[in-house]
C-alpha cells in the first residue's frame, strides 16, 4: 500500500498581485519571465521538502510538494463563478484575481501585532481602506441584504466563517454561495455550518499552504496600524523570519528557506527594473526592526 502523502501546497500570483494590487503594467515576456521564476523557486522547495518522513493525529505520512501558477487559479475560479452565478451581487475578499467579475471589493486581512508575534492575527483592512466596520455599512448600502462571496480560497475557514456570521449578519447581509479554488475540509465544514452554499475547486488535506508572494518579498504577515506606527506602505514580518511557525518549514531547512527567499526577490527586482522599468524596496521599518515595508514604483 503506497504510504499517505499530505500536501505543502506553493501558489503563484505575482503577475495578477503587480498587475492589479499596484498597478503596474507587465509586458507579455515580462510577465513570462516572473511566472518562470515562480517555477523555478517552487522546484527549488520541492527539492528541499518533498518526500520528507512525517506523522501527525492520523500516523505517518510523506510530504508532496504542489505548485498551481496563477493562471490555472484564475480559470477555476472564473469557471466556478460563471457556471453557478446567481442574481445576488458577488464581493470579492480578494483583490488580486477575477477582478472583473466582482461587483464590490471587502478589503480584509489577517493582521499580527509585531511586539507579540505568538498571539492571534486578527481580522482588519488591508492598507489604505477603510475599517471593516465601514466597509460592510457601504456594502448593505449599496448592494442590499443578499451577497455571495469569491475568494482564492481559505485554509481553516475561520476569516470566511466569521465574517458571515458576525460583521455580515449584524448588518442584515446573508451569504448565499461562497466560491474558491481551494480549501481544507475543516474550511468546508465551517462555512458550511453558517448556511451558506460552498462551491470549491480543490480540496486538501495539507501541511500549509504558501502564495508565493509571501515567499519572495512581496507581502507577508500584515501588521496593526497605531497612531504611534502608522504605515505609509505595504508593512509586513517575513514569513522567512517565522518559517517554522508561519509556514511549517522544518528547523534544520530554515536557514535554506530564507537563503531562497532573498535570492529569488533579488531576481524578481532585477527582472522588473529592467523589462518593466519598476524599482522593488523592500526595507527595514523605522518603526520596529521586525517589520519590512515594500516599495513598488518607477
Amino acid at each position: 500500500m503506497d504510504q499517505r502523502k499530505k500536501t505543502y501546497l506553493l501558489t503563484g500570483g505575482l503577475v495578477p498581485l503587480l498587475e492589479n494590487r499596484y498597478k503596474v503594467l507587465l509586458t507579455g515576456p515580462v510577465r513570462a519571465q516572473i511566472r518562470g521564476l515562480e517555477e523555478e523557486y517552487a522546484g527549488e522547495i520541492r527539492t528541499l521538502l518533498e518526500g520528507r518522513s512525517d506523522r501527525d493525529s492520523s500516523g505517518d505520512f510523506l510530504w508532496n510538494v504542489s505548485f498551481v501558477n496563477d493562471c490555472q487559479i484564475d480559470t477555476e475560479l472564473r469557471t466556478r463563478v460563471v457556471g453557478a452565478r446567481s442574481q445576488r451581487p458577488l464581493v470579492s475578499f480578494d483583490d488580486v484575481y477575477c477582478q472583473d467579475l466582482a461587483d464590490a471589493h471587502y478589503s480584509i486581512t489577517r493582521l499580527a501585532d509585531p511586539s507579540d508575534l505568538g498571539g492571534e492575527s486578527v481580522p482588519g483592512p488591508r492598507l489604505g481602506f477603510n475599517s471593516l466596520e465601514r466597509q460592510v455599512i457601504e456594502l448593505k448600502r449599496k448592494l442590499g441584504s443578499e451577497i455571495d462571496i469569491m475568494d482564492i480560497g481559505t485554509f481553516g475557514g475561520g476569516t470566511i466563517s466569521e465574517e458571515i456570521t458576525g460583521r455580515l449578519k449584524a448588518n442584515g447581509i446573508t451569504v448565499g454561495n461562497v466560491f474558491l479554488v481551494f480549501a481544507s475540509q475543516e474550511g468546508i465544514d465551517k462555512i458550511h455550518a453558517t448556511g451558506s452554499r460552498l462551491r470549491c475547486s480543490r480540496i486538501y488535506d495539507w501541511i500549509d499552504w504558501l502564495e508565493m508572494r509571501d515567499c519572495l518579498g512581496f507581502d507577508g504577515r500584515k501588521v496593526v496600524h497605531t497612531p504611534s506606527t502608522k504605515y505609509i506602505k505595504n508593512a509586513f514580518v517575513r514569513y522567512c523570519d517565522k518559517a517554522s511557525d508561519w509556514a511549517s518549514i522544518p528547523p534544520q531547512v530554515e536557514d535554506r528557506f530564507k537563503q531562497l527567499y532573498d535570492q529569488y526577490f533579488q531576481k524578481m527586482q532585477q527582472v522588473l527594473a529592467e523589462g518593466a522599468n519598476v524599482k522593488v524596496r523592500l526595507d527595514r521599518s523605522p518603526n520596529n526592526p521586525l517589520v519590512y515595508e515594500l516599495g513598488v514604483g518607477k
